[in-house]
């Protein structure tokens, strides 16, 4: 390919199914539902498509098991019951128990038609008694594989985790403590189980940590869910628990010597990958060129990054690149895989060579 022709991008072409079950705007989990006690859990949902959604709320406790709360006032079996949403409808479940316990929820959608959707929200509400004393809005739950939450006090965070996988995968996971300063003050290690839960303050995954601001990363191999909350003068409030970036260098290389570097950043929203990506040298020389759009997706493992360009170097002409990366993870420090490239009108292709090594 010509210089002009090289515009970087990074992934993908690959048939592969979802390992897991979860399907975004199908399907909807919330990762903690607390309900009994002082605590009751509300789950308010709507369809605006055009048929009925179908589909079945799923609550699971600790190591997968079925969990039975009430539901609406009657006590459900097998942790489950049926949920139907006409077009165009809202419905609410009031989630109640008798003694305090927490778990996740799921809303599983039975078919995959186009045309009926699910979005919602969690509310919880706190008594004393039978006074109402706080309520605390919640929204689902997004998939990650990588996450951070920054925190003014360490104490008074609270952290639920939920393997949503239900197949045979257990989730390995990573936290890692951060002080304000970026000190690495250590790491605990986790396993979820499919359909796994587990809710606690940092200071339980922590005990020994002394430190007041700073930050949680947590890093999963296999997308989970969770919800994140901060307790100030006895009241709750949610806390966003998204997923996060992950930066590169590349470097980048063709059989005919050609050569290029730059820098990339990533994230993952469950099945779905987003980024950009920079060249700031070609065949040793600096470019100036904005970064581009990288999409993508990461299943099974299988990484797969696409970007696409028709601005400077590109000028006249329209190009895409493409790379695979198996057996991905956010906590790997460098990658070394094919790239393969295209460019229209004149339809030239070019494939080499690259690396790409985590920044932080």
């Amino acid at each position: 390919m010509r210089p002009g022709k090289i515009i970087v991008g990074l992934i993908l072409l690959c048939g592969t199914s979802f390992a897991q079950n979860f399907s975004p705007q199908k399907d909807i989990v919330f990762g903690q539902v607390a309900a009994g006690g002082d605590y009751e859990t509300v789950i308010t949902l709507t369809n605006r498509g055009t048929q009925t959604y179908d589909g079945t709320l799923k609550f699971y406790q600790g190591e997968g098991k079925d969990w039975n709360p009430a539901v609406n006032g009657t006590p459900i079996s097998d942790g489950k019951i049926p949920v139907s949403i006409p077009a165009g409808a809202t419905v609410t479940y009031h989630v109640t128990g008798s003694g305090l316990l927490a778990g996740f929820a799921c809303v599983m959608a039975f078919g995959q038609a186009q045309t009926n959707f699910v979005e919602g929200n969690l509310t919880y509400l706190i008594r004393s008694g039978a006074a109402l004393v706080d309520s605390v809005g919640v929204p689902p739950s997004t998939e990650f594989y990588l996450s951070a939450i920054p925190f003014e006090d360490f104490s008074r965070i609270a952290l639920a985790l939920a393997n949503g996988d239900s197949t045979n995968k257990t989730a390995k996971v990573t936290l890692t403590l951060y002080s304000e300063t970026n000190a690495n003050l250590g790491s605990t290690d986790l396993s979820l189980g499919p359909s796994w839960h587990t809710p606690k303050f940092l200071s339980q995954f922590f005990p020994s940590a002394q430190l007041s601001k700073g930050r949680i990363e947590i890093v999963s191999d296999i997308p989970i869910f969770g919800t994140a909350l901060t307790l100030f003068s006895g009241q709750f409030s949610s806390l966003p628990l998204l997923p996060s970036q992950r930066a590169y260098t590349f470097v980048a290389s063709a059989p005919d010597g050609m050569n290029f570097s730059g820098d990339a950043s990533i994230w993952a929203e469950g099945p779905f990958v987003k980024g950009y990506i920079r060249v700031t040298t070609y065949n040793g020389s600096p470019m100036s060129a904005a970064p581009y759009l990288l999409y993508g997706r990461l299943i099974n493992g299988t990484l797969m990054l696409f970007t696409w360009a028709n601005t400077a170097p590109y000028v006249y002409q329209e190009g895409t690149m493409y790379l695979k990366i198996e057996n991905f993870s956010f906590a790997t420090n460098s990658y070394t895989t094919d790239w393969i490239a295209t460019s229209v009108p004149d339809v030239q292709s070019g494939r080499g060579r690259i690396t790409l090594t985590r920044v932080h």
